[in-house]
């Protein structure tokens, strides 16, 4: 259980680039707010403005978290969530798997340890939190899970104390659905051993799209499952997933719903040691599978990350992309002019080299919304 369930997040990739910090800002054409940051530096997250000034930052005891000791190999965050009045829900990904929910001081509300989480959560319009967790299964009496076992993903429902309300399995999810097949050669086809699922992504559908894409019903819930490189919808009260969708992309992340009924999504590019891939983020219609826009790697702009990134529609229609194991994030405009550009000031030592830290996510944030922030009298 703890070989499959290990998610190797640690590591660095790319050598410490000659700046970091704000390397691009055009600010006729970016789209204004604040940042909020995570990287595997350390478990904190920062809200910076556009030119990369730290306003604010959050950070767990860990002393208090682990009064018998840290951990070996240290512990991160693997993402995080800001409420308006400065509360923040953080899962560690990475050393545990639990999920923290912090003051604007960063002392701790409360922790949820019952169940392994991981990856990703979100919150719906009660203050519920939706978080994936994972628990290793050795046998089912639907599957032949030898030589077993395998790695089961769940969405757990909480209330706004971190209580359990629900606890959700996708791979009966999928038994009880018309997309049952998929499960029945998930064990042989895995790429890591067990990891049948390996899901990344929780989206809470709102409802606004059903008009143009019915299946997008409110309530519902969009996933992502990077080691079948698909995304599905599941049906939360009936247990079962009623869409699914792959084949334009391999080991993606972060397909979120826009408001023309389209799709964003960070298509990683897949895995290979002797084939130069690229990235790219689509925008595409999930009924006809057209692609209406992208931001895509080459030569010239060197755009691949092997794991994780994310990728965020903006009001002015601009795209924020965080291209993780780069530690950078940038937002290109619909013509894919990059004007804003940051690189992680954070490293990290691996194998003995200082690398740039893990830019595991940047979120553009509104800051009339952000109540706890301090801000200058009127005259």
């Amino acid at each position: 259980m703890e070989r499959i369930s290990a998610l190797p997040y640690a590591g660095g990739n790319y050598l410490v680039p000659p700046k970091d910090g704000i390397l691009v800002y055009n600010r006729e054409l970016a789209y204004a707010g604040l940042n909020i940051y995570i990287d595997n530096h350390a478990p904190k997250a920062y809200l910076m403005d556009m030119e990369g000034k730290v306003l604010h930052h959050w950070e767990a005891d860990l002393q208090e978290l682990w009064p018998d000791g840290i951990p070996d190999g240290g512990v991160l965050w693997r993402r995080v969530r800001l409420f308006d009045n400065g509360d923040l829900l953080a899962i560690f990904d990475e050393g545990s798997h639990w999920l923290v929910k912090l003051d604007k001081d960063s002392n701790i509300l409360w922790t949820y340890k019952e169940r392994s989480c991981h990856h990703d959560l979100d919150v719906d319009e009660n203050g519920n939190i939706y978080v994936l967790t994972m628990e290793a299964i050795a046998e089912h009496k639907k599957l032949d899970l030898s030589p077993g076992p395998i790695l089961v993903d769940f969405i757990t429902i909480l209330n706004p104390q971190g209580e359990e309300i629900e606890n959700i399995s996708l791979l009966e999810c999928f038994l009880n659905s018309n997309y049952d097949s998929v499960m029945i050669n998930a064990r042989l086809d895995c790429r890591d051993e067990g990891d049948i699922f390996h899901t990344n992504t929780l989206e809470l559908l709102d409802g606004r799209i059903v008009d143009k894409a019915p299946m997008f019903t409110k309530g519902h819930i969009l996933i992502s499952m990077r080691n079948q490189d698909a995304i599905a919808i599941v049906d939360p009260e009936e247990r079962k997933v009623t869409w699914m969708m792959w084949g334009m992309w391999k080991i993606q992340h972060e397909p979120t719903v826009l408001d023309n009924g389209n799709l964003l999504l960070f298509d990683n590019g897949g895995i290979s040691e002797n084939i130069k891939r690229w990235s790219k983020v689509i925008e595409f219609n999930p009924l006809t599978q057209e692609v209406v826009w992208a931001y895509r790697g080459d030569l010239d702009n060197n755009f691949y990350s092997q794991a994780c990134g994310t990728n965020q529609r903006l009001a002015n229609g601009n795209t924020l992309i965080t291209d993780s194991k780069r530690g950078r994030a940038f937002e290109v405009t619909p013509e894919n002019k990059i004007v804003w550009e940051f690189i992680t000031p954070n490293q990290i030592i691996y194998w003995g080299k200082e690398c740039s830290a893990t830019l595991f996510d940047l979120i553009r944030i509104e800051p009339s919304r952000l109540s706890f922030l301090s801000r200058p009298e009127k005259d």
